[in-house]
């Protein structure tokens, strides 16, 4: 049993928290001719995302849909995980680099487990390691959130 939140779901959290997407595409754009000037730019946007993802409201659109997902797991332990569309590729690899929160109970621990996994995508490795394989749109929300049951396996 797992829920599946998608990465569209974190753009639209950032963009009702002010981030200016279409400024993020074009940090993005700006690297991949002027590396150095956008190296600046991304440490800006990764501060104000950053505020954004730990202490920017939730819009209702996107509670009021969690909260109906979440129900299925009441009292349930949980593993909250990112799935970034950036994470493996033929010449990069981010194993290990996005967070991954486990034994998680609880809408407001699950809540703040997703946060943890949106933060994870604009990470000061993470956005060195990404910058420096330029090309790679590091910005822009890419971080999906997969919420699945813990398993307790028999050994």
């Amino acid at each position: 049993m797992g829920v599946a939140i998608g990465r569209n779901v974190l753009a639209n959290f950032l963009r009702e928290n002010g981030i200016d997407l279409l400024a993020l595409e074009r940090t993005h754009n700006l690297g991949m001719v002027f590396f150095e000037s956008a190296v600046k730019q991304a440490q800006e946007h990764q501060s104000r995302i950053l505020e954004a993802i730990t202490s920017g409201p939730l819009p209702a659109s996107i509670t009021e849909s969690l909260d109906n997902e979440l129900a299925t797991f009441a009292d349930r332990r949980v593993a909250v995980r990112s799935s970034c569309i950036a994470e493996d590729a033929a010449m990069t690899s981010f194993a290990g680099q996005y967070a991954t929160v486990l034994d998680v109970r609880g809408r407001d621990d699950i809540i703040a487990a997703l946060r943890t996994c949106w933060a994870s995508q604009y990470d000061g490795r993470v956005l060195r390691y990404a910058i420096s394989r330029r090309g790679l749109p590091v910005l822009v929300p890419a971080m999906a959130v997969l919420i699945q049951e813990m398993l307790k396996p028999d050994h």
